[in-house]
Order: structure tokens, then sequence, then C-alpha cells
């Protein structure tokens, strides 16, 4: 398996934002499918040799949704008497889930912004493609699982 472009992208986020900080970098994804490895451990092995020498990385492989890592995540904290404010990097569709996870659990992220690039709307983002659609249900998905953790009280 290989790391989405997505993954890659937030990781070379990651670094160009703590890189001169002394902070530790957690990756958090668990398995998806059992037969392979976590998302954080595909991710960390393919991505360590460029963007993690010398660096402290926790992988967080045993969440699989987000109130899940926003627990685990609080949990490694707490075990490890580290401050409840973290630099959080995740896409912009995922922001708003995650954030509100992570502060339900007492956990205070830092997310910073000028990591995405201002996307222009022009007349071809209305022309049905495979990449229009895509952005479409990410949209979607986020929304839904909004709702959904705004209804079982996890945001």
């Amino acid at each position: 398996m290989q790391p989405t472009e997505n993954s890659i992208n937030r990781i070379k986020a990651t670094f160009n934002h703590t890189n001169k900080l002394d902070l530790p970098i957690i990756i958090s994804g668990g398995r998806t499918k059992k037969k392979y490895k976590s998302e954080a451990n595909i991710i960390f092995n393919k991505l360590k040799s460029k963007y993690f020498l010398n660096k402290n990385v926790i992988l967080e492989e045993n969440s699989i949704n987000t109130f899940e890592t926003s627990k685990n995540i609080k949990k490694y904290l707490e075990n490890n008497k580290l401050s409840n404010d973290i630099i959080l990097i995740t896409d912009l569709y995922h922001y708003k889930r995650m954030s509100k996870s992570l502060k339900k659990s007492g956990i205070n992220p830092f997310f910073p912004r000028e990591i995405f690039k201002k996307k222009i709307i022009t007349s071809k983002s209305f022309i049905p493609s495979f990449k229009n659609f895509s952005k479409i249900n990410n949209i979607k998905y986020e929304y839904f699982g909004l709702i959904y953790y705004k209804i079982l009280g996890r945001i």
C-alpha cells in the first residue's frame, strides 16, 4: 500500500511547520484492512528518510476514526505529561470535525491556515470531472460526519 497524495501533502506541511521546532509529531491512522499495516505505519515508513530523520515521531496506530484518534491522542498526552496544546495538520475538509473532536477531548488544536493554497473557483470547477466529483464527495462526507458526531455527542 502507498500513502495517498493527501497524506503526503499533510506530512510535507507538518515538516515545513515543525522543522525548526523541537516538538513530537504524532502520525495517526489505524489498520483499515487486517492484512495491511496501519495507515500511520505506511506513511511513516514511506516518508521517514525524507522528513523524519532526527525527529520524535509517535505512531498512533489504533484509531480507525476521528473520535478514536482524539481519545488516543488525549491518552498519550496525559500518560506522557505533555501539553494539551497541539499543532493540527490535516486537510481542509477534515479540519472542522477533527478540531471539534480534539476540543471535546480537552485538547487545544492550533491550525496553521497558511498551509492551504487559496483555490480560485473558475468555470472549469463546474464541469463534471472525476476531480470535481471527488471534491464534492469529500465535502459531503465531512459534513455528514459533523452531523453524525454532533448527534452522538462526540463534538
